[in-house]
């Protein structure tokens, strides 16, 4: 069996869980016995009996590789469309059955319209399947639940921690864009009094980036930029709690990489918040009041230590690479 990695996200310019999600599979899939590459676009001798793809595509490259009687899998990310409100997700719905409704030629121009034409759908974790189900139709029986994971860390090989840090501090990892809204996190630790070092890219033409650094103050709000993953774990390892307020994510790679290392989560009050496994050090907060949000926050670094267990159930990598390898071998 032999597998091909393929997406159009251009990591050099948005690197992230994406990214990560499939250097890991690519890493882990031979421990278990299955032969993988990244799709070689210019090679037309590459040859495989799966591609693996982690975003919306073309209908003719689906269609192109069916006629080849090979088998595609995707892992679909739903992290907006699961945190829509109710009503807004029966909108979404019925504009998927008028799509489906139209005639091939239309419908193909629709990537959503096609995900019934892949073999197998990967979901995070259960309300994402639950979502794509109900908005978008897909087949059940061609679903399944993969989360992500976390490898353990070898202590010795971490980074020094970053010059000027304080004792006590929280983390907060991912880039500086609104869905994960590092401002209102900013604000609420500049009241608070709480110091949260944040790790993250942000674009310089970007006027949200441009507002968040006008909080930077180095007292309460520390920015580090994007690190190496070195740097990430040195500096997890010596905070004191997680916070992540994202308004939508689909599981969220440094959720579990924080909850690994023993870090209590602080989350919002969001359905993609309860995703996590036998939660254990998991807080929500609400992110609706100012002023409550603030007291949470402050109540949260009250109490935070890193504790001796991780914060939910972590698989690792290999783990999750065998899961995958259950998925392929069921269409095969």
């Amino acid at each position: 069996m032999k597998v091909l990695l393929f997406d159009t996200t251009q990591s050099y310019l948005s690197p992230g869980g994406k990214q990560v999600h499939a250097q890991k599979l690519f890493e882990n899939l031979p421990k278990v016995g299955v032969e993988v590459e990244y799709a070689r676009w210019w090679d037309p001798n590459q040859s495989f009996d799966i591609v693996h793809f982690f975003g919306y595509n073309a209908p003719y490259l689906i269609n192109s590789i069916k006629k080849k009687n090979k088998k595609t899998v995707l892992t679909q990310i739903m992290d907006a469309q699961t945190n829509f409100s109710p009503m807004k997700k029966k909108v979404y719905g019925w504009g998927a059955k008028m799509i489906n409704a139209l005639p091939s030629r239309v419908r193909s121009k629709f990537n959503m319209s096609y995900l019934n034409e892949y073999d197998a759908l990967v979901y995070m974790h259960k309300f994402d399947k639950k979502t794509a189900i109900e908005i978008f139709h897909v087949d059940s029986n061609k679903t399944a639940v993969i989360p992500h994971a976390s490898d353990s860390v070898e202590i010795g090989k971490v980074d020094p921690l970053p010059d000027g840090l304080p004792k006590k501090y929280l983390v907060s990892a991912g880039s500086i864009v609104e869905r994960k809204r590092p401002v209102l996190l900013a604000q609420m630790a500049k009241k608070a009094k709480v110091p949260v070092v944040f790790i993250g890219s942000g674009h310089e033409s970007d006027s949200y980036f441009q507002e968040f650094k006008t909080l930077v103050d180095n007292k309460y709000v520390f920015y580090l930029g994007f690190v190496s993953q070195e740097t990430k774990i040195s500096v997890l390892l010596q905070g004191s709690g997680f916070v992540l307020l994202s308004t939508a994510e689909s599981g969220c790679i440094a959720v579990y990489e924080a909850a690994s290392l023993g870090l209590p989560l602080l989350l919002p009050d969001l359905l993609w918040a309860q995703c996590y496994a036998d939660p254990k050090e998991i807080h929500f907060c609400s992110c609706k009041n100012f002023h409550v949000s603030v007291q949470q926050l402050h109540s949260f670094y009250s109490i935070a230590e890193r504790r001796a267990y991780p914060s939910f159930r972590v698989h690792t990598w290999e783990e999750i690479a065998y899961k995958y390898k259950e998925v392929y071998e069921s269409i095969l």
